[in-house]
């Protein structure tokens, strides 16, 4: 507007598509599309602001009919601006996304203050006052204020988007699912088109990526070799084109890579390609943003080791509270829980007691290393004779228990009892001798009569 009031409309259009050409192709060299589009733009903007001013703009001094002109041109201008990019950017994708004008309404408030202070320096110019001076140092303070708040708010969606990460990728370190979750995350909050995972050395390296929300290992390609040559410890962003050759790029244009920190032997990557399908290509904030993500993952990762050591160990601590730490039978612990249980669910309850006839004299004569050896064949024995849903423990000692719970009667209790005796009766090959153990063997039966 301020340079509309003053300068032919033609000259404001040129420079402004000038300086255009040479912010985004010389200045910033975005990927082609991004900055044919951006140019596109600007060119369009300034084009319907010049072309509403110079037909229809009162004549005579700028009074209120060119306020209201102005505030028209500014409006029609943004409104044009974000629909040709909106417009590009959904026929780019193929689809219509709402959430590109999101920004539409923030952009017309800050162009409204903008306008105002136009307007009041052109108002100032006019009157000859030197106050007009003090008007376009107020709007550069604007300008500053709004491009810091613009910094904040950034800052803060990042902070918002590395909170959702760390929740979203916590909840699939408790499902393990830790890759699937970070690759699919990565992914959306780089808004990139591809996410994989490297990890190794040069000459043992192997990618990892989603397909279909599992985890695919795959060959590593020559992009993945050539991004890992020589990387350190800091992020690094990559033009493709710089690195292999055409036929090796996979279609990408501009990818990221850091590696991830983990108490792996091997080296972990994480890598993203081509952020929002080239519309706007991978910048210095994204690769912090990234690498931030990166060393979140680490921990993640870490945290992965921690979740599992733990889960081992309540494992472990869990089998040794139920089971016999000699023979890895169930404990009598463990058999009493399960009778108790047979009891209240089943009709038909049987249990068998076995206690070894001779397992003081070979503890005696053999050492009581063979007698451990003795205990650990007999419940060997027993568990290859007594199937589930039948229990076999180890109470204590030298006594054994089964438990009969599938089709419990009197024949199976006599039946198993004869079958253990026979089995137990077999000599045991013991410290190269052999030991006729034996066994004694009584029986109880809970049946419905028995109530």
């Amino acid at each position: 507007i301020l340079a509309l009031s003053g300068l032919p409309a033609l000259l404001v259009v040129a420079a402004r598509s000038a300086a255009s050409v040479l912010t985004f192709f010389v200045i910033r060299r975005e990927v082609w599309f991004k900055s044919y589009s951006n140019v596109a733009s600007q060119i369009l903007e300034v084009a319907v602001a010049a072309i509403l001013i110079s037909s229809f703009r009162p004549p005579g001094a700028f009074g209120v009919g060119s306020w209201l002109l102005a505030g028209c041109a500014v409006l029609a201008a943004d409104l044009v601006s974000s629909l040709s990019i909106g417009l590009t950017i959904s026929a780019y994708l193929g689809a219509w996304d709402p959430n590109i004008l999101s920004g539409l309404f923030f952009g017309f408030a800050i162009g409204t203050v903008d306008l105002m202070v136009a307007i009041v320096t052109i108002t100032l110019y006019e009157f000859g006052s030197p106050a007009a001076g003090l008007a376009i140092l107020v709007g550069l303070v604007l300008f500053a204020t709004v491009s810091a708040l613009a910094r904040v708010t950034e800052r803060y969606k990042a902070l918002e988007m590395l909170d959702r990460f760390t929740q979203n990728l916590g909840t699939a370190v408790l499902s393990g699912r830790v890759i699937e979750g970070l690759l699919a995350e990565a992914g959306e909050i780089m808004h990139a088109e591809k996410a994989w995972l490297l990890a190794g050395h040069q000459h043992h390296l192997a990618r990892f990526r989603l397909d279909d929300e599992a985890t695919v290992r795959e060959v590593p390609t020559e992009l993945d070799l050539a991004l890992t040559t020589g990387l350190g410890e800091a992020g690094q962003m990559f033009a493709v084109s710089g690195l292999v050759a055409s036929e090796a790029t996979e279609g990408f244009e501009q990818v990221m890579i850091a590696r991830i920190r983990s108490d792996e032997a091997d080296p972990l990557y994480l890598v993203v390609a081509d952020r929002s399908g080239a519309v706007r290509s991978f910048d210095a904030g994204d690769l912090r943003l990234f690498e931030t993500l990166a060393a979140h993952a680490g921990i993640a990762l870490q945290n992965v080791g921690l979740v599992d050591r733990l889960r081992r160990e309540i494992e472990v601590t869990d089998h040794l509270a139920a089971h016999d730490s000699l023979t890895g039978l169930p404990n009598r612990n463990r058999f009493n829980k399960t009778l108790d249980a047979a009891i209240a669910e089943k009709e038909s309850v049987a249990v068998l007691l076995i206690d070894l006839d001779r397992f003081k004299d070979v503890n005696d004569t053999l050492g009581h290393h063979n007698g451990d050896r003795l205990l650990v064949e007999v419940g060997r024995r027993l568990s290859q004779l007594i199937k589930a849903p039948n229990l076999v423990a180890r109470l204590g000692g030298d006594e054994f228990a089964v438990l009969l719970t599938d089709s419990a009667t009197e024949a199976e209790v006599i039946r198993w009892g004869l079958e253990i005796a026979e089995e137990l009766e077999q000599p045991f090959q013991l410290a190269d001798l052999e030991v006729q153990a034996g066994a004694s063997i009584g029986g109880a039966l809970r049946t419905p009569a028995a109530n």
